[in-house]
């Protein structure tokens, strides 16, 4: 027989939401640092974070979605983000001027 925690919860079941909040909050922290190497970092900054995701999607674990919905809080467009700072300066050159 199991013990229960607080409304209609066994332990084991009181256990697993609580392992799945934290699951989801460390899912959120990483992916919020990795959002902000990619915004925010140097040229290997940003590999090591693409590289940090690309290791988590091979776990099974993809944050891509996540830190898509963070990077537009850094005032920074999503599919940019995941282009090296290099390529976003030189690219920027080559554009000519607004006016």
């Amino acid at each position: 027989m199991t013990e229960q925690q607080g409304p209609g919860l066994s332990r084991e079941q009181a256990d697993l939401v609580a392992y799945r909040a934290a699951l989801a909050s460390y899912h959120h922290l990483v992916a919020c640092h990795i959002a902000q190497a990619l915004v925010f970092g140097d040229d290997a900054e940003h590999e090591r974070a693409r590289a940090l995701a690309t290791a988590l999607d091979g776990a099974g674990l993809n944050v891509d979605g996540t830190v898509d919905d963070i990077v537009p809080g850094y005032c920074f467009d999503p599919s940019s983000a995941w282009t090296p700072p290099s390529v976003r300066r030189e690219r920027a050159a080559a554009e000519p001027a607004p006016f």
